[in-house]
């Protein structure tokens, strides 16, 4: 039996979500949220109200969705993206979709690291095109599925046996 059960708030900064959020999952999904640009952006942002913080570090982010998961459940991070924004263009946080944690930071927090920034644009584009992003509507253009996107996944395990 599956459910999906929806919970507003920081996620690990606020102890009564975590409590509401619990543990046990056999998956649990973070899509466009964890990108590198929105919370350890390399060059300069103007507007930081686009960057989020996760009221922790990374650490505790990392243990917090480690202890979410049954053993030998999974931690992906999925993010679909413009191309990276070019070096002489004012950068789009939204454009850096890597992991915002390293792969030691990953393994350290006890995960078994599946894919690290794994390249998953092909499929997205093939899906894009099915889904007619890239046709007109509404007076707007549709998006460049050749030029102008980019997808990366991060997938963690929880070893089956914890160490």
């Amino acid at each position: 039996r599956s459910s999906i059960r929806l919970i507003d708030g920081r996620f690990p900064a606020d102890a009564q979500i975590v409590a509401n959020v619990g543990s046990g999952y056999r998956l649990v999904i973070s899509k466009n949220v964890l990108k590198k640009g929105y919370i350890h952006p390399d060059r300069p942002v103007e507007n930081k109200k686009v960057l989020i913080d996760l009221g922790a570090p990374d650490d505790v982010v990392l243990k917090s969705f480690y202890d979410a998961l049954e053993p030998g459940g999974f931690f992906l991070v999925y993010n679909i993206c413009p191309a990276l924004t070019p070096s002489d263009k004012p950068f789009v946080p939204w454009s850096d979709g890597r992991s915002p944690f390293t792969k030691e930071q990953i393994e350290k927090a006890g995960f078994e690291v599946v894919e690290f920034d794994r390249d998953d644009t092909d499929a997205v584009r093939k899906m894009g095109k099915l889904l007619g992003w890239d046709q007109p509507e509404d007076g707007e253009p549709g998006m460049d599925l050749e030029r102008d996107l980019s997808v990366l996944y991060t997938l963690m395990r929880k070893p089956a046996t914890v160490r």
